[in-house]
């Protein structure tokens, strides 16, 4: 494996997933990549993308539990409901 193709693989891969990039473009690399899954940059890029969505949805998940602790620190009840 070519680790310089791997990292700029997962480089370009973990900024896609980091923001919300066209989906269009996304969905075209994935093809790509699905076709080439031995290539070192196609690996690099599909592992890349994966972990940075994989943040993404923990951010989320650690900002939703938070809003949901602050609301019900108040006299221990639950706010929303």
């Amino acid at each position: 494996m070519d680790a310089d193709k791997y990292t700029a693989g997962f480089n370009i891969g973990y900024t896609l997933g980091e923001t919300n990039g066209n989906e269009d473009l996304v969905q075209r690399m994935n093809n790509i990549c699905a076709q080439n899954k031995h290539n070192s940059f196609s690996m690099g890029f599909h592992h890349g993308f994966l972990e940075a969505r994989s943040k993404r949805e923990l951010q989320k998940r650690k900002s939703s539990l938070s809003r949901i602790l602050r609301g019900k620190s108040k006299n221990n009840r639950d706010r929303g409901r």
